[in-house]
């Protein structure tokens, strides 16, 4: 049987531009998922878990304003190949997701502007 999927996580490999670049170029015809996840939802979840990889809450909070800025610089970069998912549609529609929104949110240019909007107060944070 031929494989279809190769999956892996990776909490900061995305934050890195080249990183991304060097992921297309050993898998060419592969897709990106970034989960996005409401900070509210990701520093409680990160708490809860014993992680202490932040100092304060404003570290945390930094990390995670970060890391959803390079999702969508990801996605604006090399389109397609980059989708964009909510954590919470994930996780509670896992099937639907999986077969909707990844073949289809790919291809919505709408995806970046969905995030921008749900998360940021303006382009500059």
């Amino acid at each position: 049987m031929k494989k279809k999927y190769i999956v892996g996580l990776s909490k900061t490999h995305t934050m890195h531009p080249e990183s991304v670049k060097q992921f297309f170029e050993v898998y060419p015809d592969g897709k990106l998922l970034s989960v996005i996840r409401d900070p509210g939802k990701w520093i409680r979840a990160t708490s809860a878990h014993g992680k202490k990889n932040y100092p304060d809450a404003q570290s945390a909070v930094n990390h995670w304003r970060d890391s959803t800025k390079a999702m969508i610089r990801n996605k604006e970069v090399f389109g397609n190949r980059v989708c964009m998912v909510r954590h919470e549609d994930l996780t509670g529609n896992t099937e639907i997701v999986m077969r909707l929104d990844v073949g289809t949110s790919c291809r919505r240019p709408s995806a970046v502007n969905r995030f921008k909007n749900a998360f940021f107060m303006s382009p500059d944070h």
